[in-house]
């Protein structure tokens, strides 16, 4: 009996502003073209051998959900509160959709229907008295000039910070504890 010979492995991260177009609206239509565009590559990759494991960033996506939620919830208080961390997993399971989506889509346009695809959510365990907690530095979400950012901050949990002072003096969210 022959062994089967394992293909290697490549890991392509995607970031979430790859999903993009800048600024500060990302429409749902929008992400799955730039997905569109993605997955020829990766599907390139995955006939030259590769087995291809594909991951993405969700910063901004997650702070649109997170807005989203929140805003909600304040023209409609009975509406249960999401938190950061189910905001995360909305965004993997959507991201995570469009992408499996796009790359399923590319490989039936090539006569490969029956070539799996598949979407993972993930989990990671972290230490909840990690100093990092107290000091968040990533901003998730969009970025808004002063009025905007206080107008939000009056209606959203979590902290709003000021970024460098080159920047045009724009604010942006910072989260507070991702999880329960």
């Amino acid at each position: 009996m022959t062994p089967r010979a394992v293909p290697r492995t490549a890991v392509v991260a995607i970031g979430g502003n790859a999903l993009l177009r800048g600024g500060t609206h990302a429409t749902v239509a929008e992400q799955v073209e730039a997905a569109r565009r993605l997955a020829s590559p990766v599907v390139a990759m995955a006939d030259k051998g590769w087995r291809v494991v594909v991951t993405h960033g969700n910063g901004p996506q997650v702070g649109f959900i997170k807005r989203r939620a929140d805003l909600a919830a304040a023209v409609a208080p009975e509406l249960p509160a999401l938190g950061l961390d189910m905001c995360v997993a909305d965004s993997q399971g959507g991201l995570g959709y469009i992408l499996a989506t796009a790359i399923a889509g590319r490989l039936r346009s090539l006569g490969r229907a029956d070539d799996r695809v598949a979407a993972l959510i993930t989990h990671t365990v972290v230490d909840a008295h990690d100093e990092a907690f107290s000091h968040p530095t990533k901003p998730i979400g969009a970025f808004y000039p002063e009025g905007s950012a206080r107008e939000l901050a009056d209606l959203t949990a979590g902290s709003w910070r000021r970024r460098a002072s080159g920047d045009g003096g724009v604010w942006s969210r910072r989260p507070g504890r991702a999880g329960p």
